[in-house]
């Protein structure tokens, strides 16, 4: 809690974790989010998901972004923190080239009146001189539902490629290609791919 600095909720890896904070009192968690296993070095996405109509602009949703390049959402509109969801958004890392990392929160704003865009760069700020890791720019759409439970975990597969830039500086043909592909609604966003030792070392500003 702000005020008291008293823990109200956590969540890790299983539901079965449990945290001894230094009153003594022990807090169980109310559920796990599997597969919650890297750090979370980053500052978090707080945001309040319509304040036209809650005057007070009160935070309703936590978007929490992963050393594995993995996008957490948490829900936490319910006065009871027991009620409090979290899931899993997007895994967009692995191994060798793909060991992506996300270090810095995302920006989200407003897509349409359904859905809302997450903006985030993978990088290693303490690797700057890496060239062997291939980073990202992403765009992921998420359900603007105020407690909305993520579905299928979106992957890069699941992205437009918009490297190119076709739309601005391509052919018609590879233009209009793209733009299906945006207009495809089994795709849940874009990425860019960045060059050779590119990588993001701030965060998304829309």
């Amino acid at each position: 809690a702000a005020k008291t600095g008293a823990l109200i909720w956590f969540t890790g890896p299983t539901a079965a974790a449990s945290m001894t904070i230094p009153s003594g009192a022990t807090y169980v968690q109310t559920g796990g989010a599997s597969g919650m296993n890297y750090a979370i070095p980053s500052d978090l996405s707080v945001i309040s998901t319509d304040i036209s109509t809650d005057v007070e602009g009160l935070a309703d949703r936590i978007y929490a972004p992963d050393t594995g390049a993995n996008i957490w959402r948490v829900n936490i509109s319910d006065p009871d923190p027991a009620n409090w969801t979290i899931g899993k958004l997007a895994s967009l890392g692995g191994s060798g080239a793909n060991a992506r990392k996300f270090l810095f929160a995302p920006d989200v704003v407003a897509f349409d009146s359904t859905t809302d865009s997450v903006l985030i760069g993978s990088g290693d700020r303490e690797a700057p001189f890496d060239i062997t890791i291939a980073n990202r720019f992403y765009m992921i759409k998420d359900s603007h539902g105020i407690n909305a439970v993520p579905g299928a975990v979106v992957t890069e597969t699941d992205l437009c490629d918009l490297t190119a830039n076709n739309i601005q500086t391509g052919s018609a043909v590879a233009a209009q290609a793209d733009r299906d592909c945006l207009a495809n609604p089994g795709k849940k966003g874009w990425r860019i791919n960045l060059g050779t030792g590119e990588k993001t070392v701030t965060g998304a500003t829309t």
